[in-house]
């Protein structure tokens, strides 16, 4: 019997371990910090989300406004809505996202659609 406890109780750590918690990443507020480029202040709601920066060329404000779509638990695609950005840096590309790692207050993402040569992963932490 004793056998039996320790393979369950130890099947229940095999269970938990490595799995990521993305659903408690859909909606919130998170910031993106660079020092290149500054910090991005983002707000997900279930249908939008609102990215705001300072853009490191002119210093004016950046607001970009996308609409999010899940593909599966930790993928999601932004599409632009509404862009406002004097400087023409940000592009209107659909963009996929997907967190390959979860923490108690940050997630990694994997970020692609502007080629491969600009593929990155960042640090989002929740505000």
């Amino acid at each position: 019997m004793k056998i039996f406890n320790s393979l369950i109780a130890l099947s229940f750590c095999f269970l938990g371990f490595g799995q990521m918690d993305c659903e408690s990443y859909r909606t919130g507020k998170f910031i993106v910090k660079s020092a290149e480029y500054g910090d991005t202040k983002i707000t997900r709601t279930k249908d939008y989300q609102i990215e705001e920066a300072i853009n490191h060329v002119n210093g004016k404000k950046i607001k970009i406004k996308d609409k999010i779509v899940w593909i599966n638990d930790c993928t999601y695609q932004l599409f632009p809505y509404k862009l406002k950005d004097s400087s023409k840096l940000i592009t209107d590309n659909v963009l996929t996202f997907k967190i390959v790692e979860t923490g108690k207050d940050y997630y990694l993402v994997f970020v692609s659609g502007l080629g491969e040569m600009y593929d990155i992963t960042v640090r989002v932490d929740r505000q």
